[in-house]
């Protein structure tokens, strides 16, 4: 989700369920999506997930170039 800090509304809700790992890849039926980091330096989004092989990298130059 996107939410304004100056409102507290939801702007955009995001899906990321094509990022999950295949089955085969993945150690336990837990291994979800928990980590997301935002570097507002680089505006670089990350993500991953518990027992993820991965680490994705997604930068966007605005709020409105985040898929929805």
């Amino acid at each position: 989700m996107i939410i304004s800090p100056e409102t507290g509304k939801v702007e955009k809700i995001l899906s990321f369920a094509e990022l999950v790992p295949d089955e085969d890849q993945l150690q336990s039926g837990d291994s979800v999506m928990n980590g997301i980091a935002f570097d507002p330096s680089s505006g670089s989004l990350y993500l991953t997930g518990k027992n993820w092989p991965v680490l994705y990298r997604f930068e966007f130059k605005n709020i409105e170039e985040f898929p929805h």
